[in-house]
């Protein structure tokens, strides 16, 4: 099951959350820096009001940015969620529109080293998981943009454009979670498509003798997407990035 993606954008494949373990969530590495101003987005499957969306945690604060699921008008459908940051302003959008109720604290904490983890909340630095606290539902494609977005239409193509220069990080089941921004960054930043904050991470010899990896990710990204679409299957990446419950696999 999956949100139908737009066949030129990457999407369709995410994490099915049981709802009923501190072992089934996805976790950033611990130097994950957010942009001076962002906007993070994803698409979400809530089956229940159970559990938490996203936890974003620094040393000194595990609560720098979490989203509750208790405030969907529905269950068992898929939503578009936007949450964007700027000027110490915090603004979520459900399928284009401003919420209230849904961040804790009212926003982000300033905080911008830390641990970005979904379907379970962070009550220590990317620790002391509880299961009642473990997201019921799917959670899939997400992005950061080193922008904050300041209107979402309610009519937003589903999926992530990898020619978005803005684009600054980007999760997906295709590579079992690894950041694709990343993956892409050594080809795309030699040709100008991504962020300047991606850009300045990559040292010229990088950019200029690996252009063509751009190229060959792109089109295997594109030619996998339109497949997984056309038998409508969604690859579900159940967060087990352990070998035994407790533990996890960070990318």
């Amino acid at each position: 099951m999956a949100p139908d993606f737009t066949n030129s954008l990457v999407g369709g494949v995410g994490w099915d959350f049981l709802g009923d373990s501190e072992g089934y969530y996805f976790a950033t590495p611990a130097n994950f820096t957010f942009p001076d101003e962002f906007t993070l987005e994803f698409w979400a499957y809530p089956r229940s009001q159970r559990g938490h969306l996203v936890s974003f945690a620094s040393e000194d604060d595990s609560n720098c940015l979490l989203v509750v699921n208790t405030k969907f008008p529905a269950y068992n459908e898929w939503y578009h969620i936007a949450i964007t940051y700027a000027d110490d302003t915090t603004t979520l959008y459900l399928n284009g529109d401003a919420q209230t109720g849904w961040v804790w604290a009212d926003g982000f904490c300033g905080d911008y080293e830390g641990h970005l983890v979904l379907g379970q909340e962070q009550d220590s630095f990317l620790g002391t998981f509880d299961a009642n606290q473990a997201f019921d539902g799917i959670i899939d494609t997400v992005a950061v943009y080193s922008t904050a977005w300041e209107t979402v239409p309610a009519d937003k193509p589903v999926g992530v454009d990898l020619n978005n220069m803005t684009l600054y990080a980007l999760y997906s089941g295709y590579t079992r979670a690894r950041d694709l921004v990343r993956i892409f960054a050594w080809g795309c930043c030699s040709l100008g498509r991504c962020a300047n904050e991606v850009r300045a991470r990559l040292s010229p010899f990088s950019r200029c003798v690996s252009a063509f990896v751009c190229v060959l990710l792109r089109a295997l990204l594109r030619a996998t997407g339109r497949e997984q679409r056309r038998h409508s299957t969604l690859v579900q990446v159940r967060g087990r990035y352990a070998e035994r419950q407790g533990q996890s696999e960070h990318t």
